[in-house]
């Protein structure tokens, strides 16, 4: 959809916090509000970095082709938020602040923490936070919270309760903009709930029959606005499988569903992925000077703000039938090309580089990612598989799946020494020295098969694989090998780095047995 926008004068930029206050880990599932002639928007930060094989999944981790990978020392899947302010124009983030949630949190019971999938809303002059949380029970129960903030910090926080206490998990209510305390809690057909805030409790206040056939359940989305003498909002609908090894996987849909003022829906648009991606998730909508303006996250890693011409919109939804005239685009954007051919290899390959020169090191997983999943020229496949284990290098604690992705480049190409190369670093870092030593020793049997890279890999060259046989080598009990492999090292013309390292081993190490 995101390519129609474009050629029909829409824009599309990314929501990025630098990567000092995340550790390059996920930034998705943003949420938009006009408040007067402020603009803001929540970013949901996720401790993790969503890792999914799309296309023939010939890429999986260990746990499959859909994985959370948080730190192998920390098994909670954690949530923070970003309240931001927007420029109306540019959209860019003129400023941004980590909502304080200190004063009311409490130790969590669930691994699923924090608040989620935050939709901004200004009721009764106080703005909330409208999303789910999981950590107050330790079974995970599920229920909707209002989180109220004043300048960046919870002030006070009610969790929604539903009649009989029934549900496991209540999740994506949509907050009803102009109707203080309302949501829609289930589209098709339409109910609307009103929250009580002194009793921290909901109930039923309207159900409209729809005459709406989809081919799966309609969920929620973004919130709902009022856009001429129509109610409107982003829905998402689910289609949940296995693939044939039983592991689970996901694909989502999108759907603008418009209302009329009694709540029957009048205009439904065609199913719609964003960017031909599996996981895509919009939580938030806002009309900004006759234009609609959409927030959506890609894959729990990467954030965008679209920006819909209201004539493309209303012949989108079928509330005209104007004719559109697109116009192909032109531009030297990595983003806009890959808007413009998202799963084309390089495209994807040079959206992850953007990224990874960002430190954005989930939203780079990403698109390195889907660049070898749905690639074709073997060296570029290998290149965006080594990249991924830089990014999970940079994002720390994350050994088994960087071993992994090494070990996919080196089944795609077993004859190239890189791989090779940084398996063995990483066994160096774990002090696994035989298998640091095996790896350094396959990488120097395929010394001489380099090939140029598209980008920057930190592969020092053959002496460094040397080197490793050597370091890992005295540990293994192969000394006289080790001795005899420093001192050759030793007279031969290294980098800096390696030539003090290599002398101390020498001076230190040696000498001193």
């Amino acid at each position: 959809m995101i390519k129609e926008i474009v050629e029909n004068g829409g824009e599309i930029h990314e929501l990025v916090i630098p990567s000092e206050y995340t550790g390059g880990t996920g930034l998705c599932n943003p949420s938009i509000f006009l408040d007067e002639e402020k603009l803001y928007v929540n970013i949901r930060h996720v401790q993790y970095s969503l890792y999914h094989s799309e296309n023939k999944q010939k890429f999986p981790t260990l746990w499959g082709p859909l994985s959370y990978l948080h730190p192998e020392n920390d098994m909670t899947l954690s949530t923070k938020n970003f309240i931001c302010e927007i420029d109306k124009k540019s959209f860019k983030i003129n400023s941004f602040k980590e909502i304080d949630t200190k004063n009311i949190d409490s130790t969590p019971m669930w691994h699923f923490v924090g608040l989620e999938d935050g939709r901004l809303v200004k009721w009764n002059n106080k703005l909330f936070l409208c999303g789910v949380r999981r950590d107050t029970t330790n079974n995970g129960i599920g229920r909707m919270e209002l989180s109220e903030l004043e300048n960046g910090v919870e002030v006070n926080r009610t969790r929604i309760e539903v009649p009989n206490f029934t549900s496991y998990c209540e999740k994506n209510w949509m907050p009803i903009v102009d109707m203080p305390f309302h949501f829609i809690k289930w589209t098709n057909p339409t109910e609307i709930v009103k929250v009580d805030l002194v009793t921290n409790t909901s109930k039923t206040v309207k159900s409209v029959d729809q005459v709406v056939h989809t081919n799966r359940d309609i969920r929620g989305g973004s919130q709902v606005i009022s856009y001429k003498n129509y109610y409107i909002a982003i829905t998402h609908e689910v289609n949940l499988f296995f693939n044939k090894l039983g592991q689970k996987d996901a694909n989502y849909y999108h759907r603008f569903i418009v209302w009329d003022k009694d709540w029957n829906i009048v205009h439904t648009s065609p199913e719609f992925t964003f960017f031909s991606s599996n996981i895509e998730f919009s939580c938030g909508i806002a009309l900004v000077d006759n234009s609609i303006i959409v927030t959506v996250g890609l894959q729990d890693t990467t954030s965008f703000i679209i920006k819909i011409p209201s004539k493309y919109f209303e012949n989108f939804v079928g509330i005209t039938s104007s004719c559109l005239i697109s116009k192909k685009v032109y531009n030297n954007s990595k983003l806009l090309n890959w808007v413009c051919d998202p799963l084309n290899d390089l495209n994807n390959f040079y959206l992850g580089e953007y990224y990874y020169s960002l430190k954005q090191y989930a939203s780079a997983i990403t698109f390195f990612l889907r660049s070898a999943e749905y690639g074709e020229d073997q060296s570029i496949v290998y290149e965006a598989l080594l990249k991924i284990s830089k990014c999970l290098e940079f994002q720390g604690n994350r050994q088994t799946t960087i071993k992994t992705t090494l070990l996919h480049a080196i089944n795609l190409q077993p004859t190239r020494p890189e791989a090779y190369y940084f398996l063995s670093k990483l066994f160096e870092n774990l002090q696994q020295w035989f298998e640091c030593y095996t790896y350094s020793n396959l990488g120097l049997l395929h010394k001489n098969n380099i090939k140029k890279f598209i980008t920057f890999i930190d592969y020092p060259g053959e002496f460094a694989l040397r080197f490793q046989k050597a370091l890992s080598g005295w540990w293994i009990g192969r000394i006289e090998e080790s001795i005899d492999t420093l001192k050759t090292l030793s007279q031969e013309t290294l980098p800096e780095e390696y030539s003090t390292i290599v002398k101390w081993n020498l001076s230190n190490v040696v000498n001193s047995n």
